[in-house]
């Protein structure tokens, strides 16, 4: 299960250092306890031990924190799909096999990281604005890879490997991306939620099978 890497600063005032970075490590904290709903700047400062000045020093707004705090759970969870395109996979597979087993790979490390930071991931989509695939601020933090961004390499390596053909290449990544949201939201505040977890990962991966199986010509429409 995917945990983020705030949890472990919780409650831990500034003193020295990058006050932006604390007040976005205290943001994480707030989110996860209480999803975008409960962020503030003033709650931030708190938690950071500084002045609601001191924090308006660093974030003009809280549309600024939410912004940073978005940011943040993306370069998380990047870094949770980065990981599982590193895998083991079963020795012996051929690179088309690889390729798809990748993706799969990915689609579920997205869901599991939605199911294990609820209110943290509800982040991402708060206040219907989304931060540029550039995940590394000005000032080198919070720096990642983009999500999106890690989902089309996979797709390009799939290609590279003859598991996908080029034509069927573009815009892959709306259905992917759309289907493990939708299973992210499905579980979490859905019909799925009361499922065992077994049960949704198997729901997750047969999905997941079924999308990629289309992408790659396996009977569904193109």
């Amino acid at each position: 299960m995917v945990r983020t890497v705030s949890a472990s600063r919780r409650q831990h005032p500034y003193h020295h250092g990058n006050l932006a970075s604390a007040l976005v490590s205290a943001g994480l904290d707030i989110a996860a306890e209480g999803g975008p709903e409960a962020l503030s700047l003033r709650e931030a400062a708190r938690r950071a031990g500084v002045s609601p000045t001191a924090a308006y020093r660093h974030f003009e707004n809280r549309d600024a924190l939410v912004m940073a705090v978005k940011v943040a759970v993306l370069a998380q969870l990047g870094a949770a799909l980065r990981a599982a395109t590193r895998s083991r996979l079963p020795s012996g597979l051929e690179d088309s096999e690889q390729g798809r087993r990748r993706l799969i790979s990915i689609g579920r490390a997205y869901v599991e990281f939605a199911i294990a930071n609820p209110g943290q991931y509800r982040v991402i989509f708060a206040e219907a604005t989304f931060p540029s695939g550039r995940l590394l601020g000005d000032d080198g933090e919070p720096s990642g890879e983009s999500p999106y961004g890690i989902l089309g390499e996979v797709l390009d390596q799939m290609v590279a490997a003859g598991a996908l053909e080029p034509e069927r290449r573009e815009g892959a990544e709306v259905p992917m991306w759309a289907l493990v949201h939708g299973l992210s939201s499905l579980i979490l505040e859905g019909p799925y939620k009361r499922l065992p977890r077994r049960e949704q990962a198997d729901l997750v991966r047969s999905a997941l099978e079924l999308v990629i199986s289309g992408l790659q010509g396996g009977g569904l429409p193109h």
